[in-house]
């Protein structure tokens, strides 16, 4: 489980869609970590190269240890 102390504003990830599809390659722009002063699961805010933008809890994203399967992963591949 990826935890909040590995994911910042600045960090960049990578998403691995499967299939045919290319890698897109992302920079974390905010974290979200309460609404409406209502503390939530920490979110992470993210600008994809080629995407837009998409918002991933932190603990859904994967650690560039992690094997190549489909998802999100911290750091560029």
């Amino acid at each position: 489980m990826t935890n909040l102390n590995e994911v910042a504003i600045g960090t960049k990830l990578t998403g691995n869609w499967g299939a045919m599809i290319p890698f897109s390659y992302g920079t974390v722009t905010g974290i979200i970590k309460s609404v409406s002063g209502v503390s939530v699961p920490p979110v992470a805010v993210v600008q994809w190269d080629d995407v837009g933008e998409a918002k991933y809890t932190i603990s859904d994203l994967k650690s560039a240890l992690d094997d190549d399967r489909i998802g999100v992963y911290i750091g560029e591949r």
